[in-house]
C-alpha cells in the first residue's frame, strides 16, 4: 500500500507495501515495516528538479512547480496608457495531469510599479507565458527575474 493509499483511520492500514502490519505480525515485521515506509515517504515527497524548475508531488494528487526566470527584459514596448514585455514562456518541469493548472508570478529585482499578467501563449498542462507590465518605459535592461509558480493535479 503506498502513502497515498493510506486512510485517515488507523485500523484500515494493515500493510506497507508487502509488509504486514496486522495484529499478530510477525516480529521481524515491525523493522521491515518501518524501513518500507521510510522508502515510501521518501519516494512521495523527492522533488524533482530541472532546467525548469523545481515540481512536488504530493500524495493524494496535488502538485506545485515553481520556477525563477532570470535575465529578463526589456518592458518598453507601449500597449495603451502601459509598456509591456515580449511574451515569457515557461515549460513546466513535469507535466500536470489533464487541466491547466492554477498559475502566478511576481517580478523582482528592481522592478519598480510593475506586475506579471498571462502572456500571449496561454496555459496548458505543460506550459504558460507571462508578460512583464509597467507604467513606464524607463527599464531598458535585461536584468528583471520573475518567480513564477503553478498548482494543479499529477493524479
Amino acid at each position: 500500500m503506498a502513502v497515498s493509499d493510506w486512510s485517515a483511520t488507523a485500523a484500515d492500514n494493515t500493510a506497507l507495501g508487502a509488509v504486514s502490519i496486522a495484529e499478530g505480525m510477525a516480529p521481524g515485521d515491525v523493522n521491515n515495516a518501518i524501513r518500507e515506509m521510510m522508502a515510501q515517504l521518501v519516494t512521495a515527497f523527492v522533488p524533482t528538479t530541472n532546467s525548469n524548475g523545481t515540481c512536488y508531488k504530493i500524495p493524494g494528487g496535488l502538485q506545485i512547480c515553481f520556477h525563477r526566470i532570470t535575465g529578463l527584459g526589456p518592458v518598453t514596448t507601449a500597449d495603451g496608457a502601459l509598456y509591456r514585455s515580449a511574451s515569457i514562456a515557461w515549460t513546466f518541469p513535469v507535466a500536470f495531469l489533464s487541466t491547466a493548472p492554477v498559475i502566478g508570478a511576481l517580478p523582482s529585482n528592481n522592478f519598480s510599479r510593475g506586475w506579471a499578467g498571462l502572456g500571449t501563449d496561454g496555459t496548458t498542462t505543460s506550459a504558460t507565458s507571462f508578460t512583464l507590465w509597467q507604467t513606464s518605459d524607463t527599464f531598458t535592461g535585461s536584468t528583471y527575474v520573475l518567480s513564477c509558480w503553478a498548482v494543479g493535479r499529477w493524479a
